[in-house]
């Protein structure tokens, strides 16, 4: 019977989802805002577990052999756990530690937006500023949780495909 994934790569994404938090109150610490373009200083995090957990898996458990698939499952395992328990302890901190986030991170795009009014109104039109402009004002904590769970997920498929195939070891053929 062949080992699973499923236990290291929980674990190594339980670690990636901690570390990528953890990122996320240094920036809130620093005074920025995290939940802006200052996470992605945190970018690093995800590739990095992912990698961790698949050698793992390659070297540990299947004796330095393994294929593609079982390398992307791996990586995927890692990404959906460390985006679960990310996008959980950031909704969690809005919540609970800093109510006022979310309304700070609007206020924040919604000024940049106004910025660019101009531009974005003479290249994509009246109705596509004002949807995006709506959208901002309408943003919720869960949506903002979720926006963070699916980009994070977005991220790990396309690091899991190409650590999958980096790190991939098919056993010699035999005659």
């Amino acid at each position: 019977m062949q080992p699973t994934s499923f236990k290291s790569s929980v674990n190594y994404g339980a670690i990636n989802g901690l570390i990528c938090f953890a990122m996320f109150l240094l920036i809130y610490w620093m005074g920025f805002n995290p939940l802006g373009q200052a996470s992605l200083l945190a970018v690093w995090v995800q590739p990095l577990f992912i990698w961790l957990s698949v050698r793992y898996y390659r070297d540990e458990l299947l004796q330095g052999q393994i294929t593609f698939s079982e390398g992307f499952r791996a990586g995927m395992l890692t990404a959906l756990g460390g985006a679960l328990l990310y996008a959980l302890l950031v909704y969690s901190f809005g919540k609970v530690i800093d109510a006022g986030l979310l309304d700070n991170y609007k206020e924040i795009m919604l000024t940049d937006l106004e910025k660019t009014e101009t531009e974005l109104r003479g290249l994509f039109g009246d109705k596509y500023y004002d949807s995006v402009f709506e959208d901002i004002k309408n943003k919720t904590l869960t949506g903002q949780a979720v926006s963070d769970f699916i980009s994070k997920v977005m991220g790990g498929v396309v690091f899991s495909i190409i650590i999958a195939l980096i790190l991939k070891r098919n056993s010699p053929k035999t005659i």
